[in-house]
């Protein structure tokens, strides 16, 4: 079996490197404790130039297509430069659901400008008794005049002070839920 990158996974991996390397730690880590801040990341948004946000989603519906290598590449480069963008938590989970919805006018309305850069998103499905099972879902949603009623708690949802909408998993009733964690949809 021959694990070794093609051309263009090289260079991702070097794009990245350098990337990374160019960031300086107080430009990556300097304002982590300091409030949120409304304008955009500038780092963000070289992410979306790159295509970086484009990346993991399959081009039926806007995106790169993608696999497993090259989120990987992504995902170590981030991780070995200990950047701060919520590159999992504010595009990966959330991104994956919108890519799912079946109606294209919602995936237009979040998806696109999520890989844009636009903005970033949350995902909230953690509970407290679910211990990290995404099918642990307690928090009810129930029809009330024209949206919903949320009722219940989720814990650490992570980016949601700087998202530009958080995403709920919930039951639509005691015994039904929604399930964000369906089968990707086929590539084509």
């Amino acid at each position: 079996m021959d694990f070794s990158y093609s051309d263009e996974q090289r260079m991702l991996a070097d794009t990245l490197e350098r990337l990374v390397a160019d960031q300086t730690p107080l430009e990556r880590h300097g304002n982590q404790l300091d409030p949120v801040l409304a304008e955009r990341s500038t780092l963000w948004q070289t992410f979306a130039e790159l295509g970086l946000l484009h990346m993991p989603f399959a081009e039926a519906v806007g995106g790169l297509g993608g696999d497993g290598t090259d989120l990987m590449i992504i995902m170590q480069a981030l991780g070995r430069g200990l950047v701060p963008e919520p590159y999992l938590a504010g595009l990966l989970l959330p991104g994956d659901l919108l890519a799912r919805l079946p109606d294209p006018g919602q995936r237009a309305r979040w998806l696109t400008p999520l890989m844009e850069g636009e903005h970033q998103l949350a995902l909230a499905w953690q509970e407290r008794d679910a211990r990290y099972d995404p099918h642990g879902i307690a928090t009810i949603a129930s029809p009330q005049g024209n949206g919903w009623r949320l009722e219940g708690g989720k814990q650490l949802v992570i980016g949601a002070a700087s998202a530009a909408a958080v995403l709920v998993t919930a039951r639509i009733s005691q015994s039904a839920w929604v399930s964000s964690w369906c089968p990707p949809p086929p590539r084509g």
